[in-house]
């Protein structure tokens, strides 16, 4: 899905042993493309974990060989790396730390998806009433069915980072192809927002054999609300419904933040029920001093921007 979207490099390796396959990751290197700054905002991504048997007894020599091979490809080219949702074992974590990788808490919900009926009843009372005036003013959420509502969902989700997220976008071209694989029952659903056949929100969901993940998500709340229209509530409650009806597990919220730090995005999550949990981050500065001016550097790139 990737491999011809601008600024992307993805990157699997595979270990293995007597022609079996002992372990995996998966991870791609990501860059502001065409922008000056595309070459001090390199950095490679995990968001998963490395999938290693841990009943294997050569299980932290497998995940020792990937890292090497991992490092020795990427990190000249990539200011960082950074593995998320990282719920592994002590052992796993003294190695990642040997390979210069710092662990960081960080929160995440997951809803665990059971009937309709109790994943109605986990939601919050409010978020419940919200669903509800939302379809009686005659808001819809359905599948992307055309390329000019993904691009007016593309135009939304594009003010909603730049404004309020403050953090970096995919391209276009990314959102094509997995519209593209969605439309195909393949790895995920999309699903938009409509109001008087205006489109006033979007969510991309990926999926996997057993959960989908709550990768991006916008809604034009702000105008919206007075009209008692709530697309961003509602459009979570169809991914948790669309969720259950495909047999999967869990809903995952893909992230509410580091623990004891003010966030009013967690806040709305966990009114959708679930179980907060702490997967955690590993990070690995690859070079200190271009991180440093990066960090400082892409907040101006943003506000010049916002000036345009």
């Amino acid at each position: 899905m990737l491999v011809n979207v601008p600024g992307y490099k993805p990157l699997m390796i595979v270990a293995s042993s007597n022609n079996k396959i002992v372990g995996s990751l998966m991870g791609v290197s990501i860059s502001e493309h065409f922008t000056f700054f595309s070459g001090i905002t390199s950095r490679f991504l995990l968001f998963f974990p490395p999938l290693i048997d841990s009943n294997d007894t050569e299980a932290l020599s497998v995940l020792n060989s990937m890292m090497l091979v991992l490092l020795r490809k990427t990190k000249r080219s990539n200011v960082y790396h950074e593995i998320r949702n990282a719920s592994l074992v002590d052992g796993y974590k003294k190695l990642l730390a040997m390979h210069g990788f710092e662990y960081q808490d960080h929160l995440n919900q997951l809803v665990s998806l059971e009937d309709e009926k109790d994943l109605w009843a986990g939601l919050n009372a409010g978020k419940r009433k919200q669903v509800q005036r939302s379809y009686s003013a005659g808001m819809k959420v359905e599948d992307l069915r055309s390329e000019v509502d993904l691009a007016k969902f593309y135009k939304l989700l594009s003010n909603h980072y730049q404004y309020k997220v403050k953090k970096p976008l995919p391209p276009y071209e990314y959102f094509q192809s997995f519209a593209t694989l969605a439309a195909d029952n393949q790895n995920g659903f999309l699903l938009i927002a409509k109001y008087k056949d205006e489109v006033i929100g979007g969510i991309v969901c990926p999926t996997d054999s057993d959960r989908a993940y709550e990768l991006y998500i916008t809604g034009a709340d702000k105008s919206a609300n007075a009209h008692q229209l709530y697309p961003s509530v509602c459009l979570t409650w169809e991914a948790m419904k669309r969720s259950t009806e495909l047999g999967l597990t869990y809903f995952d919220f893909m992230g509410t933040g580091k623990p004891n730090v003010p966030y009013g995005v967690r806040r709305f999550k966990k009114q959708f029920g679930g179980e907060e949990i702490k997967p955690g981050r590993f990070t690995r500065i690859n070079k200190p001093v271009v991180y440093y001016l990066a960090s400082r550097l892409f907040p101006l790139y943003q506000y010049l921007r916002l000036l345009k």
